[in-house]
């Protein structure tokens, strides 16, 4: 798996995200990080290639290049845990692309995956809708 972030010198958000992949990429050194500026050919290729729309965005890749998960924008927050929380995304998808368990924690084990479960279906919630009426405004006394 590796990490790729598709950002632009331009891009302020892309300049406020730096600090925080950084910090991203020291917790896990095994995942490689590639930096693709939008503005180079390497950038319009990728532009293309994955459809992307925004800056920044970073794309979480398998060893054959298919996106597992991406992360498009500048997350309001905290974005390292939302950054945990793609990279737990794309190891799940890695590990069932390559028949592997993975762990609670998000770590890729070596059990074999086990028969897959149907997905839990969605309680539609119960929308209200009341009848908006304009009132007129009641003159200054």
């Amino acid at each position: 798996m590796k990490i790729v972030r598709y950002s632009a010198r331009w891009c302020n958000p892309c300049h406020m995200l730096t600090p925080h992949l950084k910090a991203f990429g020291s917790l896990h050194p095994d995942i490689p990080i590639e930096d693709v500026d939008a503005d180079t050919p390497a950038g319009e290729k990728l532009q293309q290639e994955y459809s992307l729309m925004a800056l920044p965005t970073v794309l979480f890749l398998d060893e054959k290049g298919r996106r597992l998960a991406s992360m498009v924008g500048m997350p309001d927050g905290k974005p390292a845990t939302v950054l945990e929380a793609k990279l737990c995304e794309a190891q799940k998808k890695d590990a069932a692309n390559r028949g592997v368990g993975v762990g609670a924690a998000g770590a890729v084990g070596a059990t074999p995956a086990l028969g897959k479960k149907k997905p839990a279906k969605k309680k539609r919630k119960a929308v209200r809708r009341a009848a908006f009426v304009a009132t007129p405004r009641r003159p200054a006394r």
